[in-house]
């Protein structure tokens, strides 16, 4: 069976490799879109790179093989998607408490069900809210870095992904940490002065 035969039969049952890449794809779209307003739903945006993703794998000159690649070329697809719909509609990070795109709480997100209490409750929304402002302030390839990051990818992964090297990778998310400390810092120093 020749490349192209194992492409096609790849798109009609693609099950092994979407099942495993879908959910993960979407949790990037969501810390990629985080504090978007207006924005494209990041499951829009997962959906349509799958869909030209697939579009094109049926094609006989694409030469991908979404059963090795699969997940890579998602990741790229949603990341690249996320990154277009970011900068052309630049707006404020909203510090609103809510998961873009839900109506879940942050703090529920955080804190879970062993934060009872209201004060503990509260102090995690708030945690949860200046992390996600100060990573919608970060620039679009590091927040891409962090966010594949944070879905425990390896550096390895995230290069794949992102077209990046892996010391390209170290580097973002060193600078992207280092920048993380420094507005949280930032923040908290100005919550102690009130």
């Amino acid at each position: 069976m020749g490349q192209d035969a194992t492409v096609r039969s790849e798109t009609k049952a693609p099950g092994g490799w979407m099942a495993d890449a879908v959910p993960p794809a979407l949790g990037y779209a969501r810390a990629l879109l985080a504090g978007a307003r207006g924005g494209p739903d990041p499951e829009d945006v997962v959906h349509d790179a799958l869909v030209r993703l697939l579009t094109r794998a049926r094609l006989p000159a694409s030469g991908y093989d979404l059963a090795a690649d699969g997940r890579k070329l998602l990741f790229r697809a949603v990341g690249n998607g996320c990154i277009n719909a970011r900068t052309r509609r630049r707006e404020l990070a909203s510090l609103n408490g809510e998961l873009p795109g839900t109506n879940v709480a942050l703090a529920d997100t955080i804190a879970g069900d062993a934060a009872d209490e209201p004060e503990r409750r509260a102090m995690s929304a708030e945690l949860a809210a200046r992390v996600a402002g100060a990573m919608a302030r970060l620039p679009a390839l590091q927040r891409a870095v962090m966010a594949l990051r944070g879905l425990g990818q390896t550096a390895v992964e995230v290069a794949d992904a992102l077209d990046l090297t892996p010391a390209h990778v170290a580097v973002l998310t060193h600078r992207a940490r280092a920048r993380l400390a420094e507005m949280l810092a930032d923040d908290l120093s100005e919550g102690q002065g009130e």
